[in-house]
């Protein structure tokens, strides 16, 4: 693969995205772009009118029970100022060609002896994505 610098792989369009929605709180939105970069996808999450000032973090649900999870476990956490987050990192275990046609979760983690909760929720479209 030819070197790019994280710039001008940001300034391209993105592999994959989602449009994050919530029932729970009807004004949050959010955009999460996943670019292809090095071995692995720079994924890039901006939301408004997030609930509550906690800490949220994105997860991949690896069967449509939605109670065991997968590579994006480890995606790390993130805190919103006001309601409003913007967040960049680099996932080296996940590809945006991977993760087409799978849902996202935005989830805040749960108080002690409760499981996290489901804050918003979206499918991961692409290039070539078809439902």
């Amino acid at each position: 693969m030819r070197a790019v610098r994280l710039s001008d792989a940001l300034k391209a369009p993105p592999e994959a995205w989602a449009e994050i929605r919530s029932g729970t709180a009807p004004h949050l939105w959010g955009s999460v772009r996943f670019h292809p970069w090095s071995r692995g996808a720079i994924v890039r999450s901006e939301f408004v009118n997030l609930p509550e000032p906690c800490r949220y973090y994105l997860k991949l649900p690896q069967d449509e029970t939605e109670k065991t999870y997968g590579m994006a476990r480890r995606m790390p956490r993130f805190f919103p100022d006001n309601g409003y987050s913007l967040f960049l990192f680099y996932a080296d275990r996940i590809t945006p060609e991977d993760l087409t046609g799978k849902k996202l979760l935005l989830c805040s983690p749960g108080t002690e002896g409760e499981p996290p909760a489901v804050i918003g929720e979206g499918i991961i479209r692409g290039k070539n994505y078809r439902r």
